[in-house]
């Protein structure tokens, strides 16, 4: 569930339908962006993967750390979440665009319009949702929670699969220069209730969470 909040958060999804909005306008054939999003995707998942493999490493390692990255990840999500419910309310305490550097090195790549480019643009946008401020706090909570199972590495696997799931959906469903132009104005239009909606969700699950957490401290 973590990871289909995290998967299904603006910036990503913005990004995604960017990238296949560029593929259109440099006159590329659908076979030709369903290719190269599926190779945008693969890097979105690679770098998501990395920086995961890493905290869990580190949380393996530093006996105190997966209970600090716990504390500190629900309470990033409370926070997150309560700013997403504010921004439908037009109250916007933190910026939810995607001009963050490695979002516009991300465009620049897919804008060059090949395969490895494409890879590349996937990897940026994958770390840039990391500290992304709509579902910041989501994805070191999960790997603290992890930390001591004895099948970490699948679990993460398995959060990146529901991580991409959405962008999987979307790509093969806006692979269609008339319906992608639908999507991106849907998505413009219901953006703020999008963020509602994760808000909430966000909220719902880090009390849940926190709860878990103090009954088992």
């Amino acid at each position: 569930m973590l990871g289909a909040i995290d998967g299904l958060n603006v910036c990503n999804l913005s990004l995604l339908l960017l990238f296949i909005t560029i593929g259109y306008s440099t006159g590329a054939s659908r076979r030709t962006i369903l290719v190269l999003g599926t190779s945008y995707i693969s890097g979105a998942f690679v770098s998501y993967m990395v920086v995961g493999l890493g905290l869990l490493t580190l949380s393996i390692n530093i006996p105190f750390l997966p209970h600090f990255l716990a504390r500190t990840g629900i309470s990033i999500m409370i926070i997150v979440g309560l700013f997403n419910i504010l921004s439908y309310f037009r109250i916007n305490p933190l910026p939810h665009t995607i001009s963050q550097s490695l979002g516009m090195k991300s465009i620049n790549y897919m804008k060059k319009a090949g395969y490895f480019s494409s890879l590349m643009a996937g990897m940026l946008a994958g770390l840039h949702n990391f500290p992304c401020a709509c579902t910041g706090g989501v994805y070191p909570t999960f790997v603290s929670l992890i930390a001591d199972t004895s099948n970490s590495i699948l679990l993460l696997i398995a959060y990146n699969l529901l991580f991409i799931f959405p962008l999987v959906v979307i790509l093969y469903v806006a692979a269609d220069k008339k319906i992608v132009l639908k999507i991106r104005r849907w998505h413009q239009t219901n953006s703020e209730l999008t963020r509602l909606i994760i808000g909430i969700a966000m909220i719902m699950v880090s009390v849940a969470l926190l709860i878990l957490t103090l009954s088992n401290a």
